[in-house]
């Protein structure tokens, strides 16, 4: 966290100083309600988002350490008020106006303080910036928003310049395919001199007063309260869904572990090795198909296209019940998820052990045959595993 944040915030939590609290909605009101304004498209309800992700703030300031950038947590936090506020809205409306007579939201940005070069990514960038991992959008945010040195970012982040680097660049990669897969062309392959202007809009008057009069509890804010409990509960619902979705998987592999370890695609009269030795396949050690799984099964149950991009060779090869099929890039393969990972061919790959699984000269099997995995140079020597094809026949 920035140091002045930081002091402003251990002296609100620590004194309730109203003063250091109003100077820390000062510092980030325009930020916040800029990235309200673009996903609302009206100024009223940014207001109103923007006086929930403060209250949001009071709630969670008590658990907050040195490591949480506050912009970029804010910026999530607004994304979040904002779907929230929005969904109150159309919750109204229906009540009120049939559904097919109600408007949706333009997706065009009309947001004319933006440079023009940027325009086009406005509908996305807020979305996209959002979905990234805490460590990557903090890389982004470092870097481009608070306009920091690598070797300040590397600072804030406890690494040296060097891997601070790396992550700024990683997590540039990873918004580029979240972007291309929501639609977005970015010439040239770069998205620096997009992200060199702030997200900050000009704060209505008498916002901040406001705003800090109701995270005070001094003035009734009957909306932002409301899309600020929203928001705590879908908070809490996203950091117990990954346990229970691994806890059925786990199930699952225990009341079918004889199913799951029948391999339909294997020839008849082959056997599942009893050891983790995948020396046919090419593997001199077992721990690279091991950490595939894992981590691959992690990005499965999360949703996350991205990160499951990070453990498969492209081009990957499809066989799926109405023909082959190449996805060529990780842009491809977030726009052709749900046709590429079915929720039935998700379900038998997370039941799969990590270990006994079989193998043979074309590769490692995983669940049933719905992934091969091969090898690949990981450098320095290295042998990684990463996912070649993927069949959708669910067995």
């Amino acid at each position: 966290m920035d140091g002045a944040d930081q002091e402003l915030l251990r002296h609100y939590v620590e004194r309730r100083d109203e003063a250091a609290f109003a100077e820390l909605v000062r510092r980030h009101a325009g930020m916040v309600y800029g990235a309200a304004l673009r996903q609302t498209r009206d100024p009223h309800q940014a207001q109103e988002v923007t006086q929930a992700v403060f209250l949001l703030l009071v709630r969670k300031a008590p658990g907050m350490d040195g490591s949480v950038v506050l912009g970029a947590w804010l910026f999530r936090a607004a994304h979040f008020a904002a779907n929230d506020l929005r969904k109150m809205q159309r919750r109204r409306a229906a009540r009120e106006t049939p559904m097919e007579t109600m408007p949706d939201l333009p997706e065009e940005s009309h947001d004319t303080a933006a440079p023009a070069a940027w325009q086009p990514y406005l509908p996305y960038l807020d979305r996209c910036l959002a979905r990234l991992s805490d460590p990557d959008r903090h890389a982004i945010w470092l870097r481009f928003f608070e306009e920091k040195s690598l070797a300040e970012v590397g600072a804030s982040l406890g690494v040296a310049e060097e891997a601070a680097r790396k992550r700024v660049r990683r997590a540039l990669d990873r918004l580029q395919v979240l972007l291309e897969g929501e639609g977005a062309r970015i010439e040239g392959g770069s998205l620096e001199s997009m992200l060199q202007p702030r997200l900050a809009a000009a704060v209505p008057a008498g916002l901040v007063a406001a705003t800090v009069a109701a995270a005070m509890g001094q003035a009734p804010a009957v909306t932002s309260n409301a899309v600020a409990a929203g928001v705590l509960r879908t908070w809490a619902w996203m950091a117990i869904k990954p346990w229970l979705l691994t806890a059925t998987a786990v199930l699952a592999v225990t009341a079918g572990v004889h199913a799951v370890r029948t391999p339909t695609l294997v020839e008849t009269g082959q056997q599942i090795l009893v050891l983790d030795d995948y020396s046919k396949a090419g593997f001199p050690r077992p721990e690279p198909v091991r950490d595939l799984v894992r981590g691959f099964q992690a990005a499965l149950v999360r949703g996350d296209a991205v990160a499951a991009g990070e453990w498969i060779r492209f081009p990957l090869r499809v066989n799926a019940p109405g023909g082959s099929f190449d996805v060529e890039s990780p842009a491809a393969l977030v726009q052709r998820w749900e046709q590429v990972f079915p929720r039935e061919v998700s379900s038998l790959i997370l039941k799969s052990p990590g270990t006994r699984l079989y193998c043979d000269a074309r590769g490692v099997m995983v669940g049933t045959g719905q992934l091969w995995l091969a090898p690949v140079d990981g450098g320095d020597g290295r042998v990684d595993a990463r996912i070649t094809v993927v069949n959708t026949h669910p067995r």
